[in-house]
């Protein structure tokens, strides 16, 4: 596991400190596919009677359940015999179709004929077919050498049970151990009748999971494979960032919207899961207290421990130090790292999008648009890929929100990438604005392959 630590400030006015932005970036070690852990994964799959819409807007579309059916189905062909799948159907209830059991010609067998005889009746109970999923997995003795998943496929919102963004949120939260991420897919509209980007981010992010937004005719089985090569390449389990400040510094926010706690004066940010290649970047906000002069010694700014589990090697734990020097006004360093910058800029774009949508949402389109084009044009500023992609998307959100002609056709859209941009992990498919290609790790890509699909395509 790669660690490195970063100030945007190292010479600081001793006089007029200001605040100080620490930047710590993981990078995780690629992972050969003879070296990975075997998958444990409970398809949990909703049958209401909304699953024979059509999946798009096309006179050949076929059913929402006829693509749900062909992903399971070519997601439980690409794993191996080491790995293990249970089947969860929902409707008014839940139903376990298939506990989950090591993929013997028998067991993939029965799964095959459980996934072709899928048939749609009743409503949507949400919460029941999460717990009945997440209790598959609860059946299983406990094995750090696995590697977990719930997969919640939904088209709508919660119609019968538990019902209400807190009152599913909190049921589900309840029953989460903190070693089963549930990555959810949303398909289809998220207006209207459709499902809410909103609370399957949420019970993503509470367990650790995923969240794809699935559209048109290639958006679910693209979902279904970048998952399946996510799980492919899981590097390393329960990864926490713990920033320990130097003294009488203060940590006054931190950038991402990862689950955060503070414990012994340690402000602990929860990556969870590490993808071969990937890296994660946590960005947090100090203010160091002014000084009456300035001193020729480094000053320590923050100690920072990334610990959690490789999938290789097991448990680690790194620590990294970071320091600046109080200096006098004319010594000062004037300009921010850009490295640091442009990562905080991508994170808060995050937050402008969701803010300006519930402006546009009020009718105040010309402010909504206003705010994206302030951090799009701090973001252009800045050459990486990443960046670039994200600037692209903002552009098109900017018109589309500026406009209420437009925003009326796209506020679902814009509504399942405002979502899906405040947490990691997250993958918008299929007719909305953030594409995949930029962020695919190998694994995910050679999924797409394995699984006869190479990108998304809108309805």
């Amino acid at each position: 596991m790669k660690i490195e630590v970063r100030l945007d400030r190292k010479k600081i006015d001793h006089t007029n400190p200001g605040d100080v932005r620490l930047m710590v970036s993981v990078t995780a070690p690629e992972i050969e596919e003879a070296k990975r852990k075997p998958i444990d994964a409970v398809l949990v799959i909703d049958v209401s009677t909304s699953m024979t819409e059509a999946a798009a807007d096309r006179p050949d579309s076929p059913t929402k359940l006829a693509l749900a059916k062909d992903a399971a189905a070519r997601f439980v062909d690409n794993l191996t015999g080491r790995d293990r799948v249970g089947l969860v159907i929902y409707s008014d209830g839940a139903i376990v179709l298939a506990p989950v059991a090591e993929l013997t010609p028998v067991h993939r067998r029965m799964l095959g004929e459980h996934i072709a005889r899928l048939a749609v009746i009743g409503g949507t109970n949400l919460v029941e077919g999460t717990l009945r999923g997440l209790g598959c997995m609860a059946e299983l003795p406990p094995n750090d050498d696995r590697v977990r998943r719930v997969m919640l496929l939904t088209d709508g919102l919660p119609t019968v049970g538990v019902a209400g963004y807190a009152n599913v949120l909190k049921a589900i939260q309840a029953r989460l151990d903190g070693k089963t991420p549930i990555t959810t897919i949303g398909f289809g509209a998220t207006s209207g009748s459709g499902y809410d980007p909103e609370l399957l981010t949420a019970i993503a992010k509470a367990s650790g999971g995923n969240f794809y937004h699935a559209e048109g005719m290639d958006g679910i089985l693209n979902a279904f494979a970048l998952e399946l090569g996510a799980l492919r390449s899981v590097a390393a389990t329960n990864v926490l960032v713990a920033i320990v400040p130097g003294a009488d510094i203060d940590v006054k926010g931190v950038y991402n919207d990862l689950p955060t706690s503070v414990k012994d004066g340690a402000t602990i940010v929860e990556l969870g899961s590490l993808y071969g290649g990937e890296t994660q970047c946590v960005v947090v906000k100090l203010v160091p207290p002014k000084r009456d002069k300035a001193f020729p010694r480094d000053t320590l700014a923050a100690k920072v421990v990334v610990s959690g589990v490789s999938t290789v090697s097991g448990a680690f734990q790194k620590e990294e130090r970071v320091e600046f020097r109080y200096v006098d006004a004319n010594e000062a360093d004037t300009q921010r790292d850009p490295a640091v910058e442009e990562q905080r800029l991508r994170l808060k774009a995050a937050r402008a999008v969701k803010r300006a949508y519930e402006e546009a949402q009020a009718g105040h389109h010309q402010e909504a648009a206003a705010r994206i084009r302030v951090i799009r044009l701090a973001l252009a500023q800045f050459g990486s890929p990443d960046s670039q992609v994200l600037v692209v998307a903002l552009e098109a959100i900017e018109l589309d929100i500026g406009d209420p002609r437009r925003f009326a056709a796209r506020a679902g859209e814009i509504h399942a990438t405002s979502a899906s941009m405040g947490t990691r992990h997250t993958t918008t498919m299929g007719g909305v604005y953030l594409k995949d290609e930029t962020y695919m790790t190998p694994a995910q890509r050679q999924s797409q392959e394995d699984m006869g699909t190479k990108g998304s395509s809108a309805s």
